[in-house]
């Protein structure tokens, strides 16, 4: 612990304003790369399309109630809570069927993302 009369000192060898603290490089670091844009060849997101996405219903293959379970071939998996009629409050059918598809959806190798959604205007859940 410091002495009061050293807190007073190092209060008061601080900067009066924002003109007095050093400048930081405006350039970016080379090493670090951390302000360059990314590059087509590093993020792989030009290989992304524009087009719409072919979603795959799989809804009646898992027999899920509470919920509907769509993916498509860009690796994208969507979950929407369907029960719209008490906006998409949970049950535990709700839950289970969710449980069940995010499982489905973790097994799955070629998805990597996933979408929740509530199906409805009102309510998401």
């Amino acid at each position: 612990r410091l002495p009061r009369s050293r807190l007073f000192s190092l209060h008061s060898e601080l900067p009066a304003s924002r003109a007095q603290l050093p400048r930081m490089a405006t350039k970016p670091d080379p090493r670090s790369g951390r302000s360059k844009p990314p590059t087509k060849a590093k993020d792989n997101f030009h290989l992304v399309s524009d087009a719409p996405a072919a979603w795959e219903d799989k809804t009646a293959q898992y027999k899920f109630q509470d919920i509907r379970f769509h993916t498509c071939s860009e690796g994208i998996a969507k979950i929407t809570i369907n029960r719209p009629e008490t906006h998409n409050s949970f049950r535990p059918r709700t839950v289970q069927d969710m449980r069940d598809a995010l499982a489905i959806a973790q097994d799955d190798i070629s998805i990597g993302v996933i979408i929740f959604c509530g199906e409805g205007p009102n309510a998401f859940c």
